[in-house]
């Protein structure tokens, strides 16, 4: 019989009780050539303790299967519950079959009977080697196996652990895998699809393909029938691609779905499945409709500000002639009384178109010292016309003064005030409180420190519930059923423009409360004022240039300033102006002050002619004038060149108290 040669001797630890017995099993191996090692031990239990301080000695352990103390089966069993790594062979006496079958049964690796003839003896050499060489093989694959499930357990972990969401079907259709995250995204658990055809149920009201069934049949032709969105394929991955499209089925309102399908191929090149990723687009949509909306804002806004400029160009001559024929008539008659009206018409249409360009295109406000009380006063009364709603308004005698654009904090109060008239369909009474109050510097705080006019306006309405109540500011935000969600939107804008802050305060079922911070101004408290353009007692004598490109603002501001005691010249755009300036200052007649229209189309404006000016005189005075109130150069007018401001259209009485300030 031919004994198996290694380079390694075999190493076995024996526990044989039989010195004849012993003295057999090494000459066996004496007489077989095969290079081994034998450690021989009597007891079962002696050999135990041995394997437990170092079993990495051995090969594999030989034992009887009657041993004095503890059998060569017991033994066995203690070595795997110990788990040490090594084979082991039974040896059982002739007759004994019954107990080689049990000991198999047990687990052992193989058994040889001691034959009477000592032919076992023989097959020592060549079967432990065996034993050994197969148990190390066992092994080996037992490892890979405990290896491969491990890996298959972390890739599942990590694939399941995805936030895509994502599903796998097999060749026939069937899901073989549906993640996590897929789970949530469509409220259907693995357990209910797995191993079923039906992936389809959460995106289709009725059975149809997905993008996965599609690739494994190869009818890519027939994507352009299925998907009502636009798809294409990938080009960094084969047989794979990608779509958009809109599900009506998903959630309560459906959802846009950008998807990617790609087929999975084995190491042939068979198809074996397809795999499907899904990412929501919905908030990415409702961003792009978000951003249309502002689009169309925007445009809005374009066309907003010129039909507004030209609407104050308007005024502006409507409001100066005005102005004039009231100076020409006597107080107290009927067409006095008749132009008067005419004139808060006139200042209602200003305030609208101000509004207007307010509410399309924003712009930094132009601010002047403002009586806030008198103001919310005429912004309450024209917003609550022909409501059931009362207001009542509680200020102070020495309530600061704000610095504030007028026309958009009245447009401010004024959406406040009818959202408060709309939250009491039923009438009720609004109530605005207004205050002075110091906030000191303290870390942490919202608010700057400094001198603030702090105004409360509170309702009687239903309140505002929890839910919504920190959305109420963002734009196209709205629980009315034919609002735009601008209005609150608008409001908070502006008051943030000024410098401001705005908090509320709403329980449903109590009301709800706003509260502005507006920062007071350093201006003091108006007394009963002179109007000295309508006094007679206008600026005085001088030479005044007016630059705009409308006749009829030019007529109507000229006689106006004559009124006033002036002299005055015209131009119609900014190199007119810059020419007779300079001719004026050449021949020692000089202007005293310009006037500007800002925007001149087609020719030089204001903002441009204001610059070479200044180079030509570093101490003229002018003043700005537009029909585009919102313009930076409008809020801060200083910076620009420009001494003065004066937003069109303005009465006589407004355009003496700017002059004024110019020329003194």
């Amino acid at each position: 019989m031919h004994t198996p040669q290694t380079s390694q001797p075999l190493r076995i630890l024996l526990i044989e009780d039989n010195p004849h017995d012993h003295l057999a099993f090494l000459r066996a191996f004496q007489m077989s050539g095969l290079l081994h090692q034998i450690t021989s031990y009597v007891r079962a239990e002696e050999a135990l303790q041995r394997l437990h301080a170092d079993s990495g000695s051995f090969d594999l352990v030989v034992g009887d299967y009657k041993l004095p103390g503890m059998t060569g089966l017991e033994l066995f069993t203690a070595l795997r519950e110990s788990g040490i790594p090594l084979p082991m062979v039974i040896l059982t006496g002739s007759g004994s079959e019954q107990l080689a079958v049990e000991a198999l049964k047990a687990g052992v690796d193989d058994y040889l009977i001691k034959d009477p003839s000592g032919g076992y003896l023989e097959l020592l050499p060549v079967v432990l080697p065996k034993v050994v060489r197969k148990y190390g093989d066992r092994r080996a694959r037992l490892h890979a196996e405990e290896a491969l499930k491990e890996s298959e357990q972390k890739l599942r972990a990590i694939v399941d652990g995805f936030p895509i969401p994502h599903f796998i079907i097999n060749h026939h259709h069937q899901v073989i895998y549906w993640n996590r995250a897929l789970e949530e995204f469509t409220g259907v658990k693995r357990d209910a699809v797995l191993g079923s055809d039906a992936h389809w149920k959460p995106f289709y009201p009725e059975k149809r393909p997905c993008m996965v069934d599609i690739l494994i049949d190869g009818d890519i032709d027939s994507l352009p029938e299925v998907l009502s969105g636009t798809y294409h394929s990938l080009k960094l991955l084969p047989d794979s691609y990608s779509a958009t499209d809109f599900f009506p089925s998903l959630g309560s309102e459906g959802k846009w779905l950008h998807f990617t399908a790609a087929l999975i191929r084995d190491s042939k090149g068979a198809v074996i499945g397809a795999m499907e990723t899904l990412e929501d687009l919905s908030e990415w949509k409702k961003l792009e409709d978000e951003l249309l909306k502002a689009q169309k804002l925007e445009s809005l806004g374009r066309l907003a500000g010129g039909i507004a400029h030209d609407f104050n160009n308007a005024l502006t001559g409507i409001m100066g002639n005005i102005s004039l024929a009231m100076l020409l008539a006597s107080p107290g008659d009927k067409i006095s009384a008749r132009l008067a009206d005419a004139e808060r018409s006139s200042l209602r249409a200003k305030e609208l178109s101000n509004r207007l360009i307010t509410f399309a295109t924003g712009g930094a406000p132009v601010r002047k010292p403002l009586a806030l009380a008198k103001c919310i006063k005429d912004w309450t009364g024209l917003a609550l016309s022909g409501s059931k709603a009362l207001c009542e308004l509680f200020a102070p005698d020495d309530l600061w003064m704000v610095d504030a654009d007028e026309g958009q904090l009245g447009q401010a109060i004024n959406n406040m005030v009818i959202n408060a008239d709309q939250a009491m369909p039923g009438g009720g009474t609004l109530t605005i409180e207004c205050d002075n109050v110091a906030i000191p510097g303290e870390k942490d705080q919202l608010q700057a420190p400094g001198n603030y006019v702090r105004l409360r306006i509170k309702d009687q309405g239903m309140g505002i519930p929890e839910e919504v109540i920190d959305k109420i500011f963002d734009p196209y935000f709205t629980t009315k059923e034919k609002g735009q969600g601008l209005g609150l939107a608008l409001v908070y804008s502006i008051i943030k423009n000024h410098g401001g802050q705005i908090a509320v305060e709403s329980r449903p079922g109590y009301g709800t409360t706003f509260v502005i911070h507006l920062p007071a101004s350093t201006a003091q408290l108006p007394s009963d004022p002179v109007v000295e353009g309508i006094s007679g007692k206008g600026p005085g004598k001088g030479k005044v240039l007016v630059m705009d490109d409308e006749e009829i603002v030019r007529l109507v501001l000229g006689e106006m300033l004559e009124h006033l005691g002036c002299t005055v010249g015209f131009a119609i755009n900014g190199q007119e102006a810059i020419e007779l300036y300079t001719h004026a200052l050449q021949s020692e007649s000089p202007f005293d002050a310009v006037i500007m229209d800002l925007t001149i189309p087609g020719g030089m404006g204001g903002k441009e002619a204001i610059q070479q000016l200044r180079k030509i005189d570093p101490n003229i005075r002018a003043i700005v004038s537009s029909g585009y109130s919102n313009d930076p150069v409008m809020a801060d007018y200083r910076q620009y060149g420009f001494t003065g401001v004066a937003a069109k259209p303005y009465r006589i009485d407004e355009l003496s108290e700017q002059l004024g300030k110019v020329l003194r």
